[in-house]
């Protein structure tokens, strides 16, 4: 699970940078408001997609496209809560709905 983890953290940067709606496809950065506004208009697939949070407001990665995004987004959160040994900074995760 752990390398799926560091995988899709990777693979997003590299995703999102293909996307454009309204946006200056030439800005390179944007905010955590621009994020979470993209996401509220576009989900991914039959089910709403979950963002997994630290410490309430640190948006670290997005879950879309499995059959439910919020059963999915829980069972990655649920051992770094269960164990914080297994994260280097302190807090707790938790899911976040992304859209509709």
């Amino acid at each position: 699970m752990k390398k799926f983890i560091y995988l899709f953290t990777a693979i997003l940067p590299l995703a999102l940078s293909g996307c454009s709606d309204g946006y200056n496809s030439q800005e390179k950065n944007i905010t955590q408001d621009q994020l979470k506004e993209y996401f509220s208009k576009h989900r991914v697939g039959s089910s709403p997609d979950y963002a997994v949070v630290k410490n309430g407001n640190d948006y670290l990665l997005t879950i879309h496209s499995y059959s439910d995004d919020k059963v999915t987004c829980e069972e990655i959160i649920k051992p770094f809560n269960e164990d914080p040994s297994l994260s280097v900074v302190k807090g707790s995760y938790e899911c976040v709905r992304l859209n509709n």
